[in-house]
């Protein structure tokens, strides 16, 4: 499944159209309308009418943040089968939506935790990570409503997290093998949510 994904923290506002589509062919110029119906398979009159105002969606995703956010879970966009825009909520989803929008291309979808707390528990594991000097690339997925993790070592990292473990179920950790442990990662990993901190030797950071 093909999806363009809403970059949305606590850290950093959306600031870009390139966070809201990162291929090209999603613009909305003639160009890009082009390319996403050669990439779709479509007409370019039914590329048109898949096309969201992005402006609108990023506004929408900002009040939605700051309006809602001990239950706005995170949004994003999906082109197969059907061109959409999935808007997560804790509670009940359709409700709080529908007091935004009536837009028949929005679709509602519940969450199991807000994407506030869900960043907020990616912080704190990032600080606990750093301070045991392990090197680490996280990132959220919004659609899951999840931490991923990718560490060289899991066990270590299980015993640096053992009380955030204790009381979080939604962080995977995958250890990775086949590299040289001296070396950072290299940001390779996927991102559903486009969110993701690296760090090591008592430092993280956003990207």
């Amino acid at each position: 499944m093909r999806y363009v994904t809403l970059s949305l923290s606590l850290i950093a506002a959306l600031t870009g159209p390139a966070l809201l589509t990162p291929y090209a062919y999603a613009r909305t110029d003639d160009a890009g309308l082009k390319g996403y119906a050669e990439e779709m398979n479509l007409s370019i009159d039914q590329a048109k009418a898949r096309t969201i105002n992005q402006d609108d969606a990023m506004m929408l995703s900002r009040r939605l943040q700051k309006e809602l956010p001990d239950s706005f879970a995170g949004m994003w966009m999906e082109h197969y089968p059907t061109f959409k825009v999935v808007v997560r909520f804790t509670g009940d989803a359709q409700a709080q939506l529908a007091r935004y929008t009536k837009d028949p291309r929005y679709v509602a979808q519940s969450a199991p935790r807000s994407l506030q707390f869900l960043l907020a528990t990616q912080q704190e594991m990032a600080a606990q990570l750093a301070a045991a000097g392990i090197k680490f690339e996280g990132g959220t997925d919004i659609k899951t409503s999840e931490l991923t993790l990718r560490v060289y070592d899991a066990g270590a990292a299980r015993k640096a997290l053992a009380k955030l473990l204790s009381v979080v179920d939604f962080i995977r950790i995958e250890e990775v093998k086949g590299i040289d442990p001296s070396k950072d990662f290299i940001q390779t990993t996927d991102i559903s949510g486009g969110h993701r901190l690296d760090g090591y030797n008592g430092t993280h950071f956003a990207v």
